[in-house]
This record gives C-alpha cells, structure tokens and sequence, in this order.
C-alpha cells in the first residue's frame, strides 16, 4: 500500500467516526491510527461476517479445492511484498 492509499485509507475511517489519526511525537513523518470504539465494532462485525462467509465456502468445496484455490490466488499476487505476507498465511486444509 502506497503512503497516499494508506493516508486516504486512514482519512476515510476519521470521517465515519471510526478511527482517529495523530502525528508521532518521535517521527513527525509517522501517523497513528487508533480504533475509536465505532470501528472496533465495526472491525469485529466484518470479522464475524468474514468468518461465516469462509464457513460457507467450505462447506461447499473440498479441501483439496480450497488448497489449490489458495494456490491460484497465492500466484496471482504480483506485488512481492504482499507475496511475502501472503507466504507467512497458514495454508488452508
């Protein structure tokens, strides 16, 4: 994520009330975003959601689908950093 996306990112949950922004006292160049306690909500509503999304996808496939879809998707990441993060995910099965 680019620092512009991160800083719009960051930008758009201040405005719905669900995250507050603050320079660092140790790096002026660094911002930190906090949860407010809107968006820990939020946060937990779109994990539970998330969650019960990948329950339905797995009832549905087999694992060795979801295996080999997880291994399309891993290939499919072009940035090398996020194939790094993606590589440190525990596979599914």
């Amino acid at each position: 994520m680019t620092r512009q996306a991160a800083r719009k990112a960051a930008d758009g949950l201040q405005l719905r009330g669900f995250a507050t922004t603050r320079r660092d006292p140790h790096g002026s160049r660094q911002l930190n975003v906090a949860l407010t306690a809107a968006g820990q909500d939020y946060a937990r509503a779109i994990i539970t959601v998330i969650g019960e999304l990948n329950r339905e996808v797995a009832r549905r496939v087999e694992p060795a689908q979801l295996v080999a879809a997880d291994s399309v998707l891993r290939a499919a990441l072009f940035d090398a950093s996020t194939r790094q993060r993606a590589a440190r995910l525990p596979r599914p099965g």
